[in-house]
């Protein structure tokens, strides 16, 4: 369980249950923050604990999305690198009904359509949404919203020259 305040009057951050990773959003530099362990019996057991201060990725909103080129052969869009949604933040509610509040962690990614088609190729684990907008971030319309599966999503109905922007986020 993870605590801020004084001694006496300590409030609860988070708290987990064994095994779990437990994820603290917004906390603040130069803050104090207590841990505590604590077990079902009274009996003494070990315990260990792996803190890492994460900061949000450089593509955590969609100003910041990282653009993707288009293969010109297939229409594909591969990233290019491995990413990951640790650290990141809402940048919106899920775009489908029953995940709605499951959108805390997305990840921005972009790219310049040069047809009306073009698949984005993933190899995501289960449990991750994928939006796809397209207008500006400051008022987008969704394109797409799915959840991912490994392989090709295919976004239809784009307009070449246009810049699109997607997001995956777990759920």
């Amino acid at each position: 369980e993870v605590f801020s305040g004084s001694c006496g009057s300590l409030s609860s951050l988070a708290c987990g249950t064994s095994n779990d990773f437990l994820t603290v959003p917004t906390l603040m530099i130069g803050t104090e923050y207590y841990l505590r362990t604590y077990g079902p019996t009274s009996t003494w057991a070990e315990a260990y604990i792996n803190v890492a201060v994460v900061s949000a990725p450089p593509n955590d909103e969609c100003p910041g999305a990282i653009i993707l080129p288009v293969e010109a052969a297939s229409g594909n869009l591969f990233p290019s690198h491995q990413g990951s949604t640790v650290g990141a933040t809402q940048s919106s509610l899920g775009c489908w009904a029953t995940a709605q509040a499951d959108s805390d962690d997305d990840v921005w990614f972009g790219f310049v359509a040069t047809g009306a088609a073009h698949s984005i190729v993933l190899d995501p684990p289960q449990g991750l949404s994928l939006q796809v907008v397209g207008g500006t971030c400051a008022s987008p319309t969704s394109v797409l919203c799915k959840q991912t599966t490994p392989g090709k999503e295919v976004v239809t109905g784009l307009s070449a020259g246009s810049t699109y922007r997607f997001r995956i986020y777990s759920t």
